[in-house]
């Protein structure tokens, strides 16, 4: 009983909590609609009302409805940004994309097909509003995107991206536009799609991996990116996947530094490569396959796979691993990624990138990579022909466990490479009995 007085006591303090954010919200809301007020005033504003919105989804909810009701074509906002951007691109204009961008993530398409956009929750009017309110920055103000994303200023990029995220996340007909609109020309993008300089490692690892909190706009632009590539994959558009698979800019610069990421990033990009790349349902070419998984991308998977809580697939991390581990073997087995052999006894070049990589891989110290050396191995024996050549083991009689462990791994590869021999061979003869 006492414990239920605690909770129930609990519940006024949370209303009045609730209550007086809502009543700051409307104060900012006031502020916005003020001709006379300074930019710091409408910079706090902005702040005020975004920081609600990421308290949780019901609050942002309600601060989006509550704007719509005080500004339901999205007015106040448009003239701010038409005016402020010039004189106060970061004190105003920043926290401005943000909130629009988080404003913008509420009311979607999707929301409004499975039946949220009636009853208690969204209507048509405010799904509407928010959609044009997305269409009227890409059709007139994708210059001022540019110039945030170009600025060199983390807050000021993240912003911009946060916003372009927004529209793209939207639903099919945002994200198409939006993809239409975009200049992936941009030479900064690969710039912001990079970690931290003072945090990257030779393997694309960050230090810092942890350190990046709920707010997208007080992380790394590298995060912020890869939150704007990730939502055109989250609108499902089955026509808009090959066209954005093509920007390599786009995943390829996701991919790249992938094994630095947060856990959850990871398990997201992850996601996309097993339902959206690889999934036999996705219909992605073999050759645009191929190249997505360079060498730059196969060391990320590989390292995320050779993470050492890879049994522990209770944890965000181990997910990781196994995810990791799982695509690898995928591609290294699957002739419909476009990456191994398709036949036995074929060893095209474009193997080599497998080869390469097998080379790489800490067999004896890792069982992820261990399994993935001898599914390959052993599923294509060119593959196992091709590694031999350049396997460095020490395989002078010692009696270890390491010793012996090296040799068996060996003659399991060696094996397997036997077994492609005899298919050449057999294959040559019956070339041969065809001639005569």
């Amino acid at each position: 009983a006492h414990a239920r007085h605690r909770v129930d006591s609990s519940a006024p303090r949370d209303m009045a909590h609730a209550d007086d954010a809502m009543t700051r919200v409307r104060e900012a809301i006031d502020a916005l609609g003020d001709a006379g007020a300074s930019a710091d005033a409408i910079a706090d504003a902005l702040t005020t009302m975004r920081r609600a919105c990421l308290t949780s989804d019901d609050a942002c909810d309600d601060v989006v409805k509550e704007y719509l009701t005080h500004s339901p074509d999205f007015a106040d906002v448009l003239n701010i940004w038409d005016s402020y951007h010039a004189n106060h691109a970061q004190k105003v204009c920043a926290p401005l994309l943000a909130l629009c961008g988080t404003m913008m993530t509420r009311a979607r398409e999707t929301a409004a097909t499975s039946g949220r956009a009636s009853g208690d929750g969204w209507t048509e009017r405010e799904r509407l509003a928010l959609d044009s309110l997305a269409r009227a920055i890409m059709s007139r103000r994708m210059r001022q995107i540019y110039s945030h994303l170009a600025s060199g200023v983390r807050v000021r990029v993240n912003a911009g991206l946060i916003t372009l995220a927004g529209i793209a996340g939207r639903g099919k007909r945002c994200a198409s536009e939006l993809f239409r609109t975009f200049d992936f020309s941009l030479a900064v993008l690969p710039k912001i799609a990079s970690p931290p300089r003072d945090s990257g490692a030779k393997d694309g690892t960050s230090q810092r991996r942890h350190r990046d909190g709920k707010d997208v706009l007080a992380g790394s632009t590298r995060r912020a990116f890869c939150e704007f590539v990730l939502a055109f994959f989250a609108v499902n558009d089955a026509a808009l996947l090959r066209p954005v698979l093509a920007q390599r800019v786009l995943f390829g610069n996701v991919a790249r530094f992938s094994a630095g990421d947060d856990p959850s990033m990871q398990i997201r990009m992850l996601q996309v490569i097993k339902e959206d790349i690889i999934s036999a349902k996705s219909g992605v070419p073999a050759r645009l396959r191929a190249a997505l998984f360079g060498d730059v991308t196969l060391e990320q998977l590989a390292t995320m796979a050779g993470r050492e809580d890879v049994d522990d697939e209770a944890s965000t991390s181990g997910r990781v691993a196994r995810d990791a581990r799982e695509v690898l073997c995928e591609l290294f087995t699957n002739p419909a990624h476009g990456l191994c052999p398709e036949r036995s006894g074929a060893a095209p070049k474009k193997c080599q990138s497998i080869v390469r990589l097998l080379q790489k891989l800490r067999p004896m110290d890792c069982e992820a990579h261990l399994t993935i050396l001898l599914r390959a191995c052993e599923t294509h024996p060119a593959l196992a022909m091709m590694y031999l050549p350049n396997a460095k083991y020490a395989l002078e009689p010692r009696l270890s466990a390491h010793w012996l462990a090296a040799t068996g791994l060996i003659g399991r590869v060696c094996v397997a490479a036997a077994a492609d021999a005899s298919a050449s061979s057999a294959a040559a003869r019956a070339d041969g009995a065809a001639l005569v």
